[in-house]
C-alpha cells in the first residue's frame, strides 16, 4: 500500500497577508472598526485572496511546462475575447453592459466593468501573461501570430477604455519587459522592436476608431490636470490625514466609507466609498501596520521577482512567471490612482498573479525563447 505524502509550498509573503488577516480580525473583535459589517465583509475577501494565492502556489509549484502552457494559452484565449466584445460594447451600445443594462450609480462602462478604470485594470494583468508566453515560443511557433494578434487588440481595448491610469501603467509594463529582454537575453533586440511596433500599431489604430471621446480624456489631462486628477488628489489627502488621526491601528478594514465624510473635503452629491488610491485607504482602515507592510511587501516582491534574471530566464515557465511579475507591477503602479484591489475579480486574478510571480518550481526543462 502506497500512502502519498501532503507538501505545503511556503512563502514568506503568507506573513503580511496573515498579518492584515490578523489585524482585521482584532479590529473587530474589540470593536476597533468604525464598521463592523465592512470590516466582516473585507475579512471575508480577505480568505478568499489569500486562498488563491495559497492555491495557486500550490498547484504550480510542481507542474510541468505543458500545464503551464495550457493555462496562458486559455489566458491569452480569455484576454482576446474579453478585449473583443470591450470594443464590440463599446461601439455597438455605449454605456450599457451587455448591450441592454444601464447602471443606475453612473459609471463608464466598459466591457464588463461599469469603471473603465477597473476594465484597464484586468487587461493589466492579462495583458503582461500573453506577452511572456509570445516571448518563450520559439520564433516559428504556429501560435505565435494569434499571442501577438491578441496582445494587440488587448492593448487597442484599453486604449479605447480611455483610462489614463491604465494606460500610464501599460507604459510601465512596456518598459519592465524592454529592460527585462535586453538584459536578461542581450541578443534579442528584435523583441523590443517587435513590441514597440505593435504598441505603436495600437496606438495608431485606437485613435483612428476614437470618435473624440478618448482624445478628449487625453487633452483634459494634458491641459488641465489639475481638473483631471484634483478630487482623487483631495480623496487621497483626506485619507492620509484620516489616517495620521488613527495611525494606532486605523478606522477599520472595510471601514473607509462610513469613517471619510468626517474628512471629507470634496464637494459632490455622490457618496465616496473609495479613495481611490488603494495605498491610501490601505494606510487609513490599518494605521500603522499598513504603513510598515505595503513598502516591506513590495521591496521583497521586486527583490525576489528580478533577482538572478539572466540565469533565470532560460525556461518556458520563467518566462511566464516574469510576465506575472510585470501584471503585477502595473497594477500596483495603477493602485496610486484607482481602487483595482477593491474590485473582487480584479483583486482575485491579482492573488492569482502573485502566487504564479512567487512559487517556486522545480520544472528543469529549457526553453530558449527566440525571435
Amino acid at each position: 500500500m502506497h500512502i502519498g505524502a501532503i507538501e505545503v509550498m511556503w512563502s514568506p509573503f503568507y506573513i503580511p497577508a496573515l498579518a492584515l488577516l490578523i489585524m482585521a480580525l482584532v479590529q473587530l473583535r474589540f470593536g476597533l472598526t468604525l464598521d463592523r459589517v465592512g470590516t466582516r465583509e473585507a475579512i471575508l475577501k480577505l480568505v478568499t485572496y489569500l486562498a488563491i494565492f495559497f492555491l495557486t502556489q500550490q498547484l504550480f509549484a510542481r507542474r510541468s511546462e505543458r500545464v503551464w502552457r495550457m493555462v496562458a494559452g486559455a489566458v491569452a484565449l480569455y484576454a482576446f475575447v474579453m478585449a473583443l466584445f470591450a470594443i464590440i460594447q463599446f461601439f455597438a451600445s455605449p454605456g450599457l453592459l451587455y448591450g441592454v443594462i444601464k447602471p443606475r450609480w453612473g459609471g463608464s462602462v466598459f466591457g464588463p466593468y461599469v469603471n473603465h478604470a477597473d476594465y484597464a485594470g484586468l487587461m493589466e494583468m492579462l495583458i503582461p501573461l500573453v506577452v511572456a508566453f509570445a516571448i518563450s515560443l520559439p520564433q516559428r511557433h504556429p501560435v505565435k501570430p494569434f499571442l501577438l494578434f491578441a496582445v494587440f487588440i488587448s492593448l487597442v481595448s484599453v486604449l479605447l477604455s480611455g483610462s489614463r491610469g491604465g494606460l500610464l501603467a501599460f507604459l510601465l509594463e512596456l518598459g519592465i519587459f524592454i529592460v527585462v529582454v535586453l538584459f536578461a537575453t542581450g541578443r534579442h533586440s528584435g523583441l523590443v522592436v517587435v513590441g514597440l511596433g505593435i504598441a505603436v500599431l495600437a496606438i495608431s489604430f485606437s485613435l483612428w476608431l476614437d470618435s473624440g471621446s478618448v482624445s478628449k480624456r487625453w487633452k483634459e489631462m494634458a491641459y488641465a490636470p489639475e481638473l483631471a486628477l484634483g478630487e482623487r488628489n483631495r480623496i487621497a489627502i483626506d485619507s492620509l490625514r484620516m489616517s495620521r488621526d488613527h495611525f494606532a491601528y486605523g478606522v477599520g478594514i472595510g471601514a473607509f466609507e462610513v469613517a471619510y465624510p468626517e474628512y471629507q473635503t470634496v464637494i459632490t452629491d455622490s457618496l465616496i466609498d473609495y479613495a481611490h488610491n488603494d495605498y491610501a485607504q490601505l494606510f487609513a482602515e490599518t494605521g500603522i501596520m499598513g504603513w510598515v507592510l505595503v513598502p516591506v511587501s513590495i521591496a521583497a516582491f521586486i527583490a525576489l521577482s528580478f533577482r538572478r534574471l539572466q540565469s533565470q530566464l532560460n525556461q518556458q515557465i520563467r518566462w511566464l512567471q516574469m510576465g506575472a511579475v510585470v501584471a503585477v507591477c502595473g497594477i500596483l503602479i495603477h493602485s496610486l490612482s484607482d481602487f483595482n484591489l477593491h474590485i473582487p475579480a480584479n483583486a482575485a486574478w491579482f492573488a492569482a498573479c502573485s502566487g504564479l510571480a512567487l512559487v517556486s518550481t522545480t520544472s528543469n526543462r529549457k526553453c530558449s525563447p527566440r525571435l
